[in-house]
């Protein structure tokens, strides 16, 4: 077989060409309007209508009555009321926030979200390119979109190290993580070894995040660009706390030995349990405080956690200029 040979040194038209596309299961992503929802993901009507019948629940949520979340997009998909189009022509320094759900706020109010709150310190228009359910190689494209149009100043990358695997199939971006595993050995396209081995093993997760956040920061050091990178651990360490979420990795991991059946198993005893682990204090440890903001869906992170993101990024701007990452490996 004939490697594929690329006909010059110059790969930038290719890898446009290959990084475009919307992303599946985003519809926010492949839209040519600005638009505005009222549910997003897991913040959705089902779900509401579930915990607001639930008397233990429903406190945590009565703000959202009188108060509810709206989504707003812009005409390239993003959660923004600001056309990128027109801070790219006007060339306004911005600062990009690429991520997930926890960067693109799900279930939050767009200024409660830890973007919205670190552009009020820097000054700067908030770009917020965060995508739900997509992993860490969907923030490295999205960065790449905008990377030479944009008069960027800073880039924020809040992720957690979750096994979402980017592919492209058909034009479009799709994600294959622990969650959509299952059809793949169902339908046979990968053997359970495979998935076990190279999917799920927590040593390839955690690799798989880190060449991409150390390519995300080379790409951004050759341009001159900061970049500050955390998936949680300076948190923990910082603020002393446990950052708990259902994408425990280490527990799929040992439970990926046993049949489909397992992982089946622990998602519905997930689904069970995981307004629990995640509404919780700053602390993470206490009862829930009058004072803080839960997120609508019960599954994100609240208030006091999107402000400890943005304190953290704040002081690592101020103390290391030129941009930081936490994650790293000591082999």
């Amino acid at each position: 077989m004939i490697e594929p040979q690329v006909p010059n040194d110059d790969y930038s038209t290719e890898i446009s060409e290959f990084i475009s596309g919307g992303h599946q299961g985003c519809p926010d992503s492949n839209t040519t309007e600005a638009h505005q929802t009222d549910w997003l993901s897991t913040d959705n009507e089902r779900r509401w209508k579930k915990y607001i019948k639930n008397p233990t629940l429903k406190p945590l949520l009565t703000s959202y009555i009188t108060d509810p979340v709206k989504y707003q997009f812009n005409s390239s998909g993003y959660r923004s009321d600001v056309e990128f189009s027109t801070l790219a022509s006007d060339q306004t320094p911005v600062d990009v926030y690429i991520g997930d759900s926890h960067t693109q706020g799900t279930g939050h109010h767009f200024h409660n979200t830890y973007p919205a709150i670190l552009s009020s310190h820097t000054g700067n228009v908030c770009m917020n390119l965060g995508q739900h359910g997509t992993g860490v190689q969907n923030s490295l494209i999205t960065l790449l979109k905008v990377l030479n149009t944009h008069n960027i100043q800073n880039v924020f990358h809040f992720q957690p190290i979750y096994g979402r695997w980017g592919f492209k199939e058909d034009g479009q971006w799709k994600t294959l993580s622990i969650w959509s595993m299952h059809n793949v050995l169902q339908e046979g396209t990968l053997s359970q070894q495979y998935v076990i081995d190279n999917r799920i093993d927590l040593g390839a997760i955690a690799l798989y995040h880190y060449k991409t956040v150390h390519a995300i920061n080379s790409i951004c050091a050759e341009r001159n660009i900061p970049y500050y990178h955390t998936c949680g651990e300076n948190l923990s360490k910082r603020f002393d706390i446990n950052i708990n979420n259902t994408y425990n990795l280490s527990k799929r991991s040992r439970m990926a030995n046993t049949p489909l059946p397992g992982l089946d198993m622990y998602d519905a005893k997930l689904s069970d349990m995981s307004w629990q682990a995640f509404i919780l204090s700053a602390e993470f440890e206490k009862p829930f405080p009058e004072s803080d903001v839960a997120a609508r869906d019960l599954m994100h992170f609240p208030l006091s956690f999107m402000k400890l993101i943005a304190e953290d990024f704040a002081d690592r701007r101020n103390n290391t200029p030129g941009g930081n990452i936490d994650f790293k490996i000591g082999l």
